[in-house]
């Protein structure tokens, strides 16, 4: 009589060989019996199996002898022939099916019925042996498996992690390997998600071929790492196959540790695969695996196995977390210092072109980049700026017009990112310097205005990089920092107006030492020598054809000699003239005689309503230029676009006051900004020929006759100036009817 015992590992395996069989069966492999054989788990599940004929017996041993391996041995295959009874029977402990209980003996009809229910109790008591020394083996796992657990926990607090720079990710690698180390894998890999990129990209790894974190990644649903990360199940064993599923081990060889050690027959060894979430967010996949050498240190994927394997993902989980918080912190010291500094060179004073190559190195250092660009924006066109490093070949040329990428940033004043090498929008950047990836944001001055552009570029196609891209915590340091651009440009524009303003404030204070009659004179003797200028070089330059062309330009010409001559004769005489009646009709009428000459070379319709004739005391010539210069800075206000001008004279609401309304269809004023047109030297013109004193002239004139001006918009529809005059008597024709 031969006896052995069987336990299950899929199907069924050598456990326990007992008599002169058992000595010959060490030397073979393990049994894994055939689905329709006696000693199989789902054939014994059905109950004990017996055969007492040496027919039935050799068909049994038929069914298994290729499995057994008994042609390697034939001292073996003839002891297995002399077989006239077998008996297999089921080993259970608690309902489970553990084990099987086989015997097997040289005469036939060896199973009596008394036999068979000793072999049967045999088995029952096998059963209740293994049950519990397997729970007691069990245990003895999971203790060690806790502790082991416990001691990484532990670990977290050692000196040599401690004393990392960086303690997460030091203490993330040591526990990945360590947990590899525990289960006998041969390599093991940690991959993290981002949402940004969408991807699965590795983040450490143990014992690869070769270093490749943060180069190799997944997708969701792409090979079988990234179908772990959208599966519903936190561990699964992928067990050892014979034929490669390409969907399954599409990055086998490129992106996996290669299979070097399988050798040609062998089947592709297993792997187990690990989600790492928080509830329903997905935070990484763990990846182990065993060469095809070592498939067997495996073992069975039991209860006990699953539970660690679960817990170590729950460890690893926080450790990811744990890496994450200190890089991003790291991150954020990083870039706050080159932040700090970029703020402290740049709005420290006004930064020369060396400081300015200085701010974008350290844009450069604090965002570990490539590499960094400054383009200067002027009328909404990109210039060349700096660049960083400083060996890089600089873009050189004419500046270029707002189109593609560079409409977006200096027109539509948006950010722009392009992280492909194939995207056409590429085309229209102007360095084409074998850049392949490139973000860049708008410096906006506080004007709203786009002055400059930051840009970071890249060499390397970010697609498959997705770590060389600035994430969303590098791109809000980047906008702070174009935004500290913006501002110190714009302090630098508003110096040089501050000064211009200083400068012209400066020339009305010397006109005004002067006296108020010097002022009035140079600005009313500015107007007609301006018109002569202008026309005499019309005709030098563009000589009509057509004489009545010619003779207009002329008669312009003439108008404003008359008009200089006037101005200096009455100049003349202004010392021994004193305030005078004068109809407001006829102060009016001779304002407007002055600028009517320049009408026709503009697109202004010119509207007079000027019919009261009631008196007013004033000094005639102040009191023209007054309004003369209120007139012309209407025309300015339109210069170079179609408008309207409209004068009109008539009574206040009061009865003993004049009105002059003149009205233009310009560019409507801020309230706020009404008092400030009447200070001396304040003007909006920027062309050089306005000395910013019409209005305050215009101003002192009008109060020297007890009267006031105002100034506001009207709706839609332009800005209207309106003088008040006291009235001095009624017309003399009027009088003379009433006495009749």
């Amino acid at each position: 009589m031969h006896i052995r015992i069987q336990g299950p590992e899929g199907g069924m395996r050598l456990v326990a060989p007992v008599g002169p069989i058992g000595d010959l069966h060490r030397l073979t492999r393990p049994v894994t019996r055939a689905e329709d054989g006696s000693a199989d788990s789902q054939a014994l599940a059905r109950g004990p199996r017996v055969t007492n004929t040496r027919e039935e017996t050799v068909k049994f041993i038929e069914q298994v002898r290729a499995l057994e391996n008994v042609e390697k041995l034939p001292a073996l295959r003839r002891e297995f022939y002399r077989f006239g009874s077998s008996g297999s029977f089921p080993v259970r402990g608690r309902g489970d099916l553990l084990h099987s209980f086989t015997v097997h003996s040289v005469p036939e009809y060896f199973f009596t019925e008394s036999k068979q229910r000793v072999a049967e109790a045999a088995a029952d008591a096998l059963g209740a042996v293994f049950h519990r020394a397997k729970a007691e083996y069990d245990r003895a796992r999971r203790n060690r498996m806790r502790q082991f657990l416990q001691e990484q926990q532990a670990e977290m607090l050692s000196p040599s992690i401690l004393d990392h720079e960086h303690r997460g990710s030091a203490w993330l690698k040591q526990t990945l390997q360590r947990c590899a180390d525990r289960i006998h894998a041969d390599w093991a890999s940690l991959f993290v998600w981002y949402d940004e990129p969408e991807k699965l990209v590795l983040y450490t790894s143990f014992n690869w071929y070769k270093s490749m974190e943060g180069v190799a990644f997944y997708r969701r649903e792409q090979g079988w790492t990234g179908r772990i990360a959208s599966g519903e199940q936190d561990v699964v064993v992928l067990p050892a196959q014979r034929v490669t599923d390409q969907t399954t081990n599409r990055y086998l060889e490129s992106r996996e540790p290669p299979e070097w050690r399988r050798k040609d027959g062998e089947p592709y060894a297993p792997h187990i695969g690990i989600r790492l979430h928080v509830g329903t967010k997905l935070i990484g996949v763990v990846v182990l695996g065993y060469y095809s050498a070592n498939a067997g240190r495996l073992g069975d994927p039991d209860q006990v196995l699953m539970d660690f394997l679960q817990s170590m993902g729950q460890l690893l989980t926080f450790g990811v977390f744990w890496a994450q918080s200190e890089t991003h912190a790291n991150r954020a010291d990083r870039l706050g210092r080159a932040l700090s500094k970029v703020s402290e060179l740049l709005l420290a004073q006004r930064p020369s072109l060396r400081e300015w190559q200085d701010v974008v190195d350290q844009i450069r250092m604090g965002f570990s980049v490539e590499r960094v660009d400054i383009y200067w924006v002027r009328d909404k066109r990109m210039e060349s700026g700096m660049t960083s490093p400083h060996d890089l070949d600089r873009a050189t040329g004419s500046p270029w017009e707002p189109y593609g990428l560079i409409r977006d940033l200096v027109i539509d004043n948006k950010e722009v990112e392009v992280r492909d090498a194939s995207d056409p929008r590429l085309n229209s950047w102007p360095n084409d310097n074998g850049i392949n990836a490139l973000y860049a944001v708008p410096a906006v001055q506080p004007d709203r205005t786009v002055c400059a552009v930051l840009a970071f570029a890249y060499r390397t196609n970010t697609v498959d990089h997705p770590f060389t891209f600035l994430d969303a915590q590098e791109r809000d340091a980047a906008k702070q920092i174009a935004a500290t651009i913006g501002i110190a440009i714009g302090v630098r524009l508003e110096e040089q107006r501050r000064s211009e303003l200083q400068s012209q404030l400066a020339t009305a204070t010397k006109i005004g030492a002067a006296g108020l009659y010097g002022g009035l004179l140079l600005h009313e003797m500015k107007t007609p020598l301006g018109i002569i200028k202008i026309s005499s070089d019309v005709l030098r330059d563009f000589p009509p054809k057509d004489a009545a062309e010619r003779v207009e330009y002329l008669v312009r010409i003439k108008a404003s000699c008359d008009r200089a001559v006037q101005i200096i004769n009455e100049a003349a005489s202004r010392g021994a003239r004193a305030a005078q009646l004068v109809s407001l009709q006829t102060l009016v009428r001779e304002a407007v005689k002055v600028i009517e000459p320049e009408i026709p070379f503009t697109q202004i319709n010119l509207t007079v309503h000027n019919k009261l004739t009631d008196n007013v005391r004033v000094d005639l010539y102040t009191m023209v230029g007054a309004l003369v210069n209120l007139l012309y800075n209407a025309l300015d206000a339109m210069r170079g676009a179609k408008g309207q001008l409209t004068v009109t004279t008539e009574h206040a609401s009061q009865q003993q006051y004049l009105l002059i309304r003149i009205w233009n269809t310009g560019p409507p004023v801020l309230e706020e900004e009404v008092p400030g047109l009447f200070e001396p030297g304040m003007t909006t013109q920027r062309d050089g020929l306005h000395l910013g004193m019409g209005l305050p002239l215009a101003k002192t004139a009008i109060e020297a006759a007890d009267g006031k001006i105002e100034m506001h918009s009207v709706a839609h529809s332009g800005v209207e100036v309106v003088v008040t005059l006291p009235l001095a008597e009624r017309p003399a024709s009027l009088v003379t009817k009433e006495a009749k």
